[in-house]
């Protein structure tokens, strides 16, 4: 269920903090996908913390009415392209 937030316009410092989340969110992704993009089976535990990850960013998006899932999973997929360069 959304959050009653969910669809109202959200003030500037609601806004700036899932902004910040998101980004520490990215710098963790991309420090995991490095720690793990040359195991055996790396891109299986890079989906592990992804899906742990997303798990997270929807919560925040519920108690924000914001939805940051596909900016993250746009920046998981760049970062999974470069493996494929």
């Amino acid at each position: 269920m959304r959050s009653s937030l969910a669809g109202q316009r959200l003030d500037a410092g609601c806004v700036e903090e899932l902004q910040q989340r998101v980004a520490v969110a990215k710098d963790d992704l991309r420090h995991k996908f490095e720690e793990t993009k040359d195991l055996p089976f790396g891109k299986e535990t890079f989906s592990g913390i992804m899906v742990q990850v997303l798990t997270a960013a929807t919560l925040w998006g519920w108690t924000a009415g914001y939805d940051p899932c596909q900016e993250l999973l746009n920046f998981s997929r760049e970062l999974q392209n470069t493996l494929a360069a």
